[in-house]
């Protein structure tokens, strides 16, 4: 098993660097591509991982023989293109439910991440390390992840990837906003392909089916139960999904709804100038 998080270098805007110099070279020797990416001068460490990470990720393929030509796998846009290479790592990295599939561990803490709700706004890296492994890895020995590698380039990931926003107050750490928008807001058409009022519950099935770590998906209902057993959350949305679905709405990407006669009203995360209860849904 592979994870992207595992090296505090391996960050979205190299594999795109890397990429690029790809597609303006077509079947660019290895040692060469490694050599514009990272001179030799330096420690060619970081482009070498960064050179296997875009393998595993499916960007790049490299020839059987000694002179090991590396050419894109992709669309060429997914190089030249940055929102088009965010998409093509969505679909590549998210949805990871198995222990033993690659990229499980990005996709398990995003989930822990947002069960958690505001108490990761108001903590650090090095709490939200420890309670991550006392919930999910009581039992093991060393730690799962860690604040450096892992949790400060998940942080990196978790951006780029559209399940939150970075924010430091003042001298304190960089913490994450839980807020899924970048995430949600390639597949609405997938999810709301009616032009009319749909209940938010139908809507919600969706969303659990596509989006595992995301409410209501299988990784989201483990995270939540590992971390707070005794609660039962019900209709009740979490703060990353909530702030989705605030800005969505507020953007007209999908318009949301609370009717009086509807039988299962749902709650967002409390926020003081937004409605908080919703009962439909629809595309905008």
């Amino acid at each position: 098993m592979s994870e992207l998080i595992d090296n505090n270098h391996i960050l979205p805007h190299r594999l795109f660097a890397m990429i690029g110099v790809v597609n303006q070279f077509p079947r660019i020797k290895r040692e060469d591509l490694l050599n514009l990416v990272q001179p030799t001068a330096e420690n060619q460490e970081t482009s070498k991982n960064t050179f296997l990470k875009c393998q595993l990720c499916g960007l790049i393929q490299v020839s059987e023989g000694s002179e090991k030509r590396t050419t894109l796998a992709v669309d060429p846009k997914v190089a030249t293109d940055f929102e088009a290479f965010r998409a093509h790592m969505q679909s590549t990295l998210l949805g990871v439910t198995e222990e033993s599939q690659n990229h499980f561990i990005l996709n398990q803490f995003t989930a822990w991440y947002a069960v958690n709700d505001q108490w990761v706004v108001e903590t650090n890296k090095a709490d939200w390390e420890v309670k991550f492994n006392d919930h999910l890895y009581p039992h093991e020995r060393e730690r799962v992840i860690n604040e450096h590698p892992g949790i400060t380039t998940w942080i990196a990931w978790a951006d780029f990837l559209g399940w939150g926003w970075p924010i430091k107050f003042g001298t304190q750490q960089t913490r994450l906003v839980p807020d899924c928008t970048l995430r949600l807001r390639p597949l609405i058409s997938a999810l709301l392909p009616e032009d009319s009022f749909i209940p938010y519950g139908v809507f919600a099935k969706r969303l659990a089916d596509r989006c595992p770590e995301l409410d209501g998906g299988l990784l989201f209902k483990q995270c939540l139960m590992a971390a707070f057993p005794h609660e039962r959350r019900g209709n009740r949305l979490s703060l990353m999904l909530s702030t989705a679905l605030r800005v969505l709405h507020e953007q007209g990407h999908i318009v949301l709804e609370k009717r009086a006669d509807a039988t299962e009203t749902w709650t967002l995360f409390p926020a003081q100038t937004y409605h908080n209860q919703i009962t439909h849904i629809r595309r905008g």
